[in-house]
Protein backbone atom coordinates (compact mmCIF):
# COMPACT_ATOMS: atom_id res chain seq x y z
CA UNK A 1 0.00 0.00 0.00
CA UNK A 2 0.82 3.58 -0.93
CA UNK A 3 -0.50 5.56 2.39
CA UNK A 4 0.14 9.51 2.31
CA UNK A 5 0.94 11.72 5.37
CA UNK A 6 -1.99 13.88 5.23
CA UNK A 7 -4.80 13.74 2.35
CA UNK A 8 -6.76 16.73 1.97
CA UNK A 9 -8.65 15.72 -0.59
CA UNK A 10 -10.65 12.48 1.16
CA UNK A 11 -12.38 15.30 3.87
CA UNK A 12 -13.22 17.80 1.12
CA UNK A 13 -14.89 14.50 -1.36
CA UNK A 14 -16.84 14.07 1.82
CA UNK A 15 -18.30 17.53 2.49
CA UNK A 16 -18.38 18.32 -1.01
CA UNK A 17 -22.60 19.21 -1.14
CA UNK A 18 -22.00 21.17 1.42
CA UNK A 19 -18.82 23.26 0.44
CA UNK A 20 -20.87 23.91 -2.73
CA UNK A 21 -23.67 24.78 -0.97
CA UNK A 22 -20.95 27.40 1.06
CA UNK A 23 -19.20 28.67 -1.74
CA UNK A 24 -22.79 29.09 -3.57
CA UNK A 25 -23.81 31.61 -0.27
CA UNK A 26 -20.80 33.33 -0.76
CA UNK A 27 -20.44 33.92 -4.47
CA UNK A 28 -24.12 34.85 -4.47
CA UNK A 29 -23.58 37.56 -1.67
CA UNK A 30 -21.19 39.43 -3.74
CA UNK A 31 -19.54 40.20 -0.57
CA UNK A 32 -15.98 38.64 0.03
CA UNK A 33 -14.11 40.48 3.15
CA UNK A 34 -16.00 41.09 6.12
CA UNK A 35 -19.55 39.44 5.74
CA UNK A 36 -22.15 37.38 7.70
CA UNK A 37 -19.88 34.32 6.68
CA UNK A 38 -16.75 35.94 9.35
CA UNK A 39 -19.09 37.06 11.77
CA UNK A 40 -21.01 33.61 12.35
CA UNK A 41 -17.50 31.69 12.53
CA UNK A 42 -16.29 34.40 14.85
CA UNK A 43 -19.34 34.04 17.10
CA UNK A 44 -20.11 29.91 16.54
CA UNK A 45 -16.22 28.94 17.33
CA UNK A 46 -16.36 31.73 20.43
CA UNK A 47 -19.59 29.69 21.80
CA UNK A 48 -17.82 26.22 20.98
CA UNK A 49 -14.65 27.20 23.19
CA UNK A 50 -16.87 29.03 25.88
CA UNK A 51 -14.92 32.05 25.37
CA UNK A 52 -16.58 35.73 24.94
CA UNK A 53 -14.75 37.15 21.95
CA UNK A 54 -12.85 35.59 18.62
CA UNK A 55 -11.64 38.15 16.19
CA UNK A 56 -11.03 36.29 13.10
CA UNK A 57 -7.15 37.49 11.12
CA UNK A 58 -5.04 36.16 8.20
CA UNK A 59 -3.01 33.52 9.55
CA UNK A 60 -2.05 32.43 13.06
CA UNK A 61 1.59 34.23 12.64
CA UNK A 62 -0.35 37.26 12.49
CA UNK A 63 -2.60 36.10 14.99
CA UNK A 64 0.59 35.85 17.36
CA UNK A 65 2.30 38.94 16.52
CA UNK A 66 -1.14 41.14 17.13
CA UNK A 67 -1.49 39.52 20.51
CA UNK A 68 1.84 41.03 21.78
CA UNK A 69 1.32 44.26 19.66
CA UNK A 70 -2.16 44.86 21.58
CA UNK A 71 -0.41 43.51 25.13
CA UNK A 72 2.22 46.34 24.41
CA UNK A 73 5.26 44.31 24.21
CA UNK A 74 7.74 45.88 22.27
CA UNK A 75 11.48 46.95 22.09
CA UNK A 76 12.92 45.54 25.45
CA UNK A 77 10.60 43.62 26.85
CA UNK A 78 11.20 39.75 27.44
CA UNK A 79 8.58 36.60 26.10
CA UNK A 80 9.22 33.25 27.68
CA UNK A 81 8.57 30.33 25.08
CA UNK A 82 9.48 26.62 24.72
CA UNK A 83 13.17 25.90 22.90
CA UNK A 84 11.46 23.57 20.98
CA UNK A 85 8.11 23.79 18.42
CA UNK A 86 7.31 25.22 15.36
CA UNK A 87 8.85 28.94 14.73
CA UNK A 88 6.22 31.55 14.42
CA UNK A 89 6.26 32.50 18.25
CA UNK A 90 10.07 33.32 17.95
CA UNK A 91 9.76 35.44 14.62
CA UNK A 92 6.85 36.97 15.86
CA UNK A 93 8.51 38.52 19.45
CA UNK A 94 11.73 38.88 17.34
CA UNK A 95 9.23 41.34 14.61
CA UNK A 96 7.84 43.61 17.52
CA UNK A 97 11.95 44.00 18.80
CA UNK A 98 11.35 42.03 22.21
CA UNK A 99 13.69 39.34 23.13
CA UNK A 100 12.69 35.76 23.23
CA UNK A 101 13.40 34.36 26.14
CA UNK A 102 13.66 30.18 26.15
CA UNK A 103 13.03 27.36 28.68
CA UNK A 104 13.69 23.37 27.79
CA UNK A 105 10.34 21.38 27.54
CA UNK A 106 9.71 18.22 29.02
CA UNK A 107 11.24 15.25 27.39
CA UNK A 108 8.14 13.12 27.53
CA UNK A 109 5.52 15.60 26.09
CA UNK A 110 7.78 18.01 24.20
CA UNK A 111 5.56 20.92 26.03
CA UNK A 112 7.09 23.40 27.70
CA UNK A 113 8.66 22.71 31.32
CA UNK A 114 6.78 24.83 34.14
CA UNK A 115 9.40 23.74 36.54
CA UNK A 116 11.85 25.71 35.08
CA UNK A 117 9.45 29.04 34.34
CA UNK A 118 9.91 31.18 37.43
CA UNK A 119 14.17 30.93 37.15
CA UNK A 120 13.86 32.61 33.80
CA UNK A 121 11.53 35.63 34.98
CA UNK A 122 13.37 39.03 35.17
CA UNK A 123 12.10 42.45 35.78
CA UNK A 124 11.82 42.71 32.22
CA UNK A 125 9.78 39.85 31.62
CA UNK A 126 6.02 40.75 30.18
CA UNK A 127 4.30 37.43 28.89
CA UNK A 128 4.72 33.69 28.92
CA UNK A 129 3.56 32.17 25.82
CA UNK A 130 3.40 28.26 25.64
CA UNK A 131 2.25 26.14 22.67
CA UNK A 132 -0.36 23.57 23.52
CA UNK A 133 2.29 21.30 21.45
CA UNK A 134 0.64 18.65 18.82
CA UNK A 135 -2.35 18.66 20.47
CA UNK A 136 -1.38 17.55 24.44
CA UNK A 137 -2.18 20.66 26.74
CA UNK A 138 0.91 21.85 28.03
CA UNK A 139 0.31 22.52 32.37
CA UNK A 140 -1.83 25.70 31.23
CA UNK A 141 -3.68 26.27 34.77
CA UNK A 142 0.42 26.14 36.41
CA UNK A 143 1.37 29.00 34.10
CA UNK A 144 -2.53 31.10 34.52
CA UNK A 145 -1.25 30.62 37.74
CA UNK A 146 2.48 31.73 37.58
CA UNK A 147 1.46 34.56 35.56
CA UNK A 148 -0.80 35.98 38.21
CA UNK A 149 1.51 35.97 40.90
CA UNK A 150 4.28 37.79 38.90
CA UNK A 151 1.74 40.30 37.04
CA UNK A 152 2.99 38.66 33.84
CA UNK A 153 0.57 38.53 30.67
CA UNK A 154 0.27 34.73 29.41
CA UNK A 155 -0.30 34.45 25.62
CA UNK A 156 -1.62 31.06 24.96
CA UNK A 157 -0.58 28.89 21.67
CA UNK A 158 -3.59 26.42 20.59
CA UNK A 159 -2.66 26.53 16.93
CA UNK A 160 -2.03 23.09 17.06
CA UNK A 161 -4.73 21.83 19.82
CA UNK A 162 -8.45 23.31 18.17
CA UNK A 163 -10.93 21.62 20.87
CA UNK A 164 -8.43 20.06 23.51
CA UNK A 165 -9.58 20.47 27.01
CA UNK A 166 -8.05 20.56 30.55
CA UNK A 167 -10.25 20.64 33.33
CA UNK A 168 -13.23 20.59 31.82
CA UNK A 169 -12.64 23.83 29.61
CA UNK A 170 -11.31 23.89 26.54
CA UNK A 171 -8.09 25.55 25.76
CA UNK A 172 -7.65 29.34 25.14
CA UNK A 173 -9.94 30.10 27.80
CA UNK A 174 -6.46 30.26 30.18
CA UNK A 175 -4.91 32.79 28.40
CA UNK A 176 -4.96 36.64 28.42
CA UNK A 177 -5.49 36.12 24.41
CA UNK A 178 -5.04 32.90 22.76
CA UNK A 179 -4.27 31.98 18.92
CA UNK A 180 -5.31 29.79 16.43
CA UNK A 181 -4.26 28.59 13.00
CA UNK A 182 -6.52 27.40 10.93
CA UNK A 183 -4.07 26.23 8.15
CA UNK A 184 -5.27 23.50 5.98
CA UNK A 185 -3.70 20.50 7.90
CA UNK A 186 -5.26 21.97 11.69
CA UNK A 187 -7.54 19.61 12.70
CA UNK A 188 -9.69 22.59 11.86
CA UNK A 189 -8.54 24.00 8.73
CA UNK A 190 -9.46 26.24 5.63
CA UNK A 191 -8.76 26.06 2.24
CA UNK A 192 -5.74 28.35 2.08
CA UNK A 193 -4.16 30.54 5.63
CA UNK A 194 -6.29 31.84 8.17
CA UNK A 195 -5.95 32.39 12.36
CA UNK A 196 -7.77 33.81 15.29
CA UNK A 197 -7.09 35.34 18.87
CA UNK A 198 -9.83 34.64 21.52
CA UNK A 199 -10.39 36.72 24.87
CA UNK A 200 -12.44 36.99 27.68
CA UNK A 201 -11.50 40.83 27.57
CA UNK A 202 -13.47 42.81 25.65
CA UNK A 203 -11.29 45.94 25.42
CA UNK A 204 -8.78 43.23 24.16
CA UNK A 205 -11.27 42.45 21.43
CA UNK A 206 -12.18 45.36 20.59
CA UNK A 207 -8.30 46.56 20.35
CA UNK A 208 -7.39 43.70 17.80
CA UNK A 209 -10.81 44.27 15.40
CA UNK A 210 -8.70 48.12 15.20
CA UNK A 211 -5.88 46.51 14.31
CA UNK A 212 -6.77 43.89 12.29
CA UNK A 213 -8.58 46.58 10.16
CA UNK A 214 -6.07 49.58 9.46
CA UNK A 215 -6.67 50.98 12.80
CA UNK A 216 -10.30 51.38 12.00
CA UNK A 217 -12.98 51.78 14.60
CA UNK A 218 -16.68 50.99 14.56
CA UNK A 219 -17.53 54.36 13.51
CA UNK A 220 -15.01 54.95 10.13
CA UNK A 221 -12.41 56.60 11.94
CA UNK A 222 -9.13 55.08 11.92
CA UNK A 223 -7.89 55.68 15.45
CA UNK A 224 -4.13 54.12 15.16
CA UNK A 225 -1.67 53.07 12.64
CA UNK A 226 -3.13 49.15 11.98
CA UNK A 227 -2.48 46.37 9.57
CA UNK A 228 -4.73 44.38 6.80
CA UNK A 229 -4.95 41.31 8.61
CA UNK A 230 -8.54 39.90 7.48
CA UNK A 231 -10.10 35.77 6.71
CA UNK A 232 -12.21 36.56 4.14
CA UNK A 233 -15.94 35.01 3.89
CA UNK A 234 -14.73 31.74 1.69
CA UNK A 235 -12.40 30.55 4.07
CA UNK A 236 -15.10 31.23 6.74
CA UNK A 237 -17.51 29.71 5.20
CA UNK A 238 -15.37 26.66 4.94
CA UNK A 239 -14.56 26.48 8.76
CA UNK A 240 -17.79 27.31 9.34
CA UNK A 241 -18.96 23.93 7.79
CA UNK A 242 -15.76 22.49 9.17
CA UNK A 243 -16.66 23.23 12.72
CA UNK A 244 -19.16 20.77 13.34
CA UNK A 245 -17.59 17.81 12.37
CA UNK A 246 -14.62 18.90 14.98
CA UNK A 247 -15.74 16.78 17.72
CA UNK A 248 -16.17 14.10 15.48
CA UNK A 249 -12.29 14.14 13.72
CA UNK A 250 -10.91 14.63 17.14
CA UNK A 251 -12.64 11.65 18.30
CA UNK A 252 -11.45 9.51 15.34
CA UNK A 253 -7.76 10.63 15.96
CA UNK A 254 -7.61 9.60 19.20
CA UNK A 255 -8.88 6.12 17.73
CA UNK A 256 -5.91 6.14 15.27
CA UNK A 257 -3.60 6.70 18.33
CA UNK A 258 -5.32 4.34 20.54
CA UNK A 259 -4.23 1.90 17.92
CA UNK A 260 -0.44 2.71 17.62
CA UNK A 261 -0.20 3.20 21.40
CA UNK A 262 -1.10 -0.84 21.85
CA UNK A 263 1.59 -2.09 19.58
CA UNK A 264 4.62 0.28 20.43
CA UNK A 265 6.34 0.54 23.75
CA UNK A 266 6.18 3.29 26.32
CA UNK A 267 9.81 4.62 25.76
CA UNK A 268 9.10 5.02 21.76
CA UNK A 269 5.81 7.56 22.67
CA UNK A 270 5.38 10.98 23.49
CA UNK A 271 2.32 11.11 25.84
CA UNK A 272 -0.90 12.06 24.13
CA UNK A 273 -2.97 11.20 26.84
CA UNK A 274 -5.67 14.11 27.07
CA UNK A 275 -4.36 15.11 23.52
CA UNK A 276 -6.05 15.87 20.10
CA UNK A 277 -3.71 14.71 18.19
CA UNK A 278 -2.79 16.80 15.52
CA UNK A 279 0.39 14.66 15.37
CA UNK A 280 0.95 11.16 16.44
CA UNK A 281 4.82 11.57 17.67
CA UNK A 282 7.28 8.62 18.12
CA UNK A 283 10.65 9.36 20.16
CA UNK A 284 13.40 7.14 18.52
CA UNK A 285 16.77 7.30 18.32
CA UNK A 286 17.20 5.57 14.99
CA UNK A 287 14.75 7.74 13.52
CA UNK A 288 15.88 7.57 10.27
CA UNK A 289 16.49 3.66 10.19
CA UNK A 290 12.68 3.87 11.64
CA UNK A 291 11.54 5.98 8.66
CA UNK A 292 13.43 4.02 5.85
CA UNK A 293 11.48 0.73 6.95
CA UNK A 294 8.30 2.47 6.71
CA UNK A 295 8.93 4.44 3.79
CA UNK A 296 9.87 0.94 1.32
CA UNK A 297 6.96 -0.16 2.98
CA UNK A 298 4.60 2.38 1.31
CA UNK A 299 4.30 4.93 4.74
CA UNK A 300 4.88 8.25 4.60
CA UNK A 301 6.06 9.82 7.51
CA UNK A 302 7.05 13.57 8.61
CA UNK A 303 9.30 15.16 11.31
CA UNK A 304 7.39 17.96 13.38
CA UNK A 305 10.49 19.03 14.19
CA UNK A 306 13.89 18.57 13.23
CA UNK A 307 15.13 21.72 14.85
CA UNK A 308 15.49 23.27 18.30
CA UNK A 309 14.84 27.23 18.46
CA UNK A 310 17.19 27.94 20.31
CA UNK A 311 21.03 26.04 19.97
CA UNK A 312 22.11 26.76 23.51
CA UNK A 313 23.33 23.45 25.44
CA UNK A 314 21.10 24.24 28.33
CA UNK A 315 17.89 22.69 26.71
CA UNK A 316 19.00 19.39 26.01
CA UNK A 317 15.51 18.00 26.12
CA UNK A 318 14.85 20.09 23.16
CA UNK A 319 17.84 19.16 21.29
CA UNK A 320 16.78 15.13 21.64
CA UNK A 321 13.66 15.64 20.89
CA UNK A 322 14.64 17.31 17.58
CA UNK A 323 16.96 14.64 16.86
CA UNK A 324 14.53 11.60 17.83
CA UNK A 325 10.99 12.58 16.97
CA UNK A 326 9.21 11.43 14.22
CA UNK A 327 5.35 11.65 13.25
CA UNK A 328 3.15 9.06 11.86
CA UNK A 329 -0.35 9.47 9.82
CA UNK A 330 -3.11 10.22 12.07
CA UNK A 331 -5.35 12.53 9.90
CA UNK A 332 -9.57 11.41 10.44
CA UNK A 333 -10.29 10.11 6.88
CA UNK A 334 -7.27 7.53 7.13
CA UNK A 335 -9.39 4.23 6.46
CA UNK A 336 -9.33 1.04 8.71
CA UNK A 337 -7.98 -0.82 6.15
CA UNK A 338 -4.49 1.92 5.71
CA UNK A 339 -4.73 1.86 9.87
CA UNK A 340 -3.96 -2.13 10.07
CA UNK A 341 -1.64 -1.92 7.63
CA UNK A 342 0.25 0.56 9.26
CA UNK A 343 -0.05 -1.42 12.48
CA UNK A 344 1.23 -4.26 11.11
CA UNK A 345 4.47 -2.64 9.71
CA UNK A 346 4.88 -1.22 13.11
CA UNK A 347 4.73 -4.40 14.52
CA UNK A 348 7.50 -5.96 11.95
CA UNK A 349 9.91 -3.18 13.44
Amino acid sequence: MNIPFFDLTRQTISLQEELDSAYGRVLKSGRYIGGEEVERFEHDFAQYLGANHCVSCANGTDAIEMSLEVLGIGPGDEVILPAFGWISGKHAVQRAEAIPVFVDVEGHTGNMDVSLIEAAITPKTKAIMPTHLYGKPCAIVELRNICDKNQLYLVEDCAQAHGAEVEGRKVGNFGDLSVFSFYPTKNLGCFGDGGALVTNNGDLAESLRRLKNYGKDSAGSFTQPGRNSRLDELQAAILNVKLSYLDQWNSRRKEIASSYSTILSNNLLLDSSNSVNYQFVLNHDQREVFRSHLAKSGVSTELHYNFILNSSSEFPNAAKLSEQVMSLPVFPELTTQELSYICEQLKQI
